[in-house]
């Protein structure tokens, strides 16, 4: 498990899994979106725990992607299960460039055209 805290910036990350934590500038995406004065934790369980999460909170029996959770108007938690969003961040990936083809012709041409 590998842990990381930056008291100073009131942030904690959690790694439940093997390896290390992802190559994120945490503390200043923490501090550009929150503020410094927010106290965020970031999680990254294991499957069964991942499962667990969503199953109570969204009532599906699969490994949740990222959940979200505002304890109070200070204070947050964000859990990411790193295999389910990074398989889901690869299809993201592959269908942006259709996608952004689309919106491309649908500025430029005619329905007909189209």
């Amino acid at each position: 498990m590998m842990y990381f805290a930056d008291d100073n910036n009131n942030l904690t990350v959690q790694r439940m899994t093997n390896g290390t934590l992802p190559d994120v500038p945490f503390v200043v995406l923490k501090n550009k979106a929150l503020g410094k004065k927010y106290e965020l934790s970031v999680l990254f369980p294991h499957g069964e725990l991942s499962r667990e999460l969503h199953r109570t909170w969204k009532q599906k029996n699969d490994p949740v992607n990222i959940l979200s959770f505002p304890l109070d108007e200070y204070s947050g938690e964000i859990i990411i299960t790193l295999e389910t969003a990074r398989r889901e961040a690869k299809k993201i990936w592959a269908y942006l460039p259709r996608t952004s083809h689309r919106a491309l012709h649908s500025r430029t041409c005619s329905p007909q055209r189209i």
